[in-house]
Order: C-alpha cells, then structure tokens, then sequence
C-alpha cells in the first residue's frame, strides 16, 4: 500500500490517479482515452532578473496501443515561438532528440 493510502487495487483507479501525487505543482494530468492512457501538460513560468519567458511540455502516454505502447512529447516556448513535436516513440525504442 502507497503511503498516500491509495492501494490503486480498484477498478475506479486510473494512470493519473497513481501518477499526480508525484506531479510538480505546474502540472496536470488527465485521461483522454482509457484509464491507463494519460496526458500530463506542464507549464513554467518563468519572472527572473534575466529570464521572463515560458516553458511547457506535453506528454502523451497510452500503453495499451492496440500497435504497441507508444509515447508522443510536445515542448513548447513562448519566448521564441519554440513548437517541438516528437512523436511516436514506442516501446523497445531508444531515440536521441535534440531539441531546438
């Protein structure tokens, strides 16, 4: 049993249910599909002395893709109009991204 008293043993219990306690405050989660299939979207907003922008992340997790379980990852910066898509991932796969 988790110490957050969620034995997540009940038909009711989803992937967000298991994952948000773990989640930065900047971030949620939902299930759009099913309910091991989750979207956790970040954003960070940042007001400091040399950096005033903003900073976000979406990750789409479904592991019961009827082709696999796949992963897709979208990163996002206002600042300079960043919109970086990495689709696709599954598992098994190991990729290096750059990101811009």
């Amino acid at each position: 049993e988790r110490q957050d008293g969620n034995n997540n043993n009940n038909n009711t219990t989803n992937a967000c249910d298991v994952i948000r306690p773990d989640l930065p405050e900047e971030c949620t989660c939902s299930n759009p599909t099913n309910r091991w299939s989750f979207v956790v979207e970040c954003l960070k907003v940042f007001n400091e002395t040399h950096i005033h922008d903003t900073i976000g992340m979406k990750i789409v997790v479904d592991p019961c893709d009827p082709s696999g379980s796949r992963m897709d990852i979208e990163i996002v910066e206002e600042k300079h109009h960043i919109d970086y898509r990495i689709g696709g991932i599954r598992i098994g796969e190991e990729k290096e991204i750059p990101i811009p």
